[in-house]
């Protein structure tokens, strides 16, 4: 955090020391400081991995109403983002929407054929929408 913090004074609008300080927040559980990082890196650079990384420290804080339009932006951001539908998927399973989780798991799936956490995930979502056979396939 250190050397971050020193990258900042040079330069205070350098996203990408923003979010490795985020990171390391994020790391040893300090949450809101991540988030306050995350805040900073989203403002001066939209790149796909900040949002993402917000998300999941808001996920982390148990605020999955903040966590699942960080995934979407990071989504629009990068189509092709595996991790982002996955973590999504999962918001919106603990928000009770397995129909929805369904289908990011299985466009995680889709982008990144041996995701075992997606379809773990996916699994969860299928018994929570009462398809077991679906649930034990996965």
């Amino acid at each position: 955090m250190a050397d971050c913090d020193a990258v900042l004074l040079v330069d205070p609008n350098f996203a990408n020391a923003y979010f490795t300080r985020g990171n390391a927040s994020y790391a040893i559980k300090h949450y809101n400081e991540a988030i306050a990082d995350y805040n900073q890196a989203t403002s001066l650079k939209p790149i796909a991995a900040f949002y993402n990384n917000r998300g999941n420290a808001y996920r982390a804080l148990k605020q999955y109403e903040r966590a699942e339009p960080d995934y979407t932006e990071a989504i629009r951001l990068k189509p092709d983002f595996a991790e982002a539908y996955a973590n999504r998927g999962y918001v919106r399973k603990t928000l009770n929407e397995p129909a929805s989780a369904i289908s990011d798991y299985t466009e995680a799936i889709t982008l990144k054929s041996a995701f075992a956490a997606a379809y773990d995930g996916r699994g969860n979502a299928y018994v929570s929408s009462g398809q077991y056979d679906n649930a034990i396939a996965d």
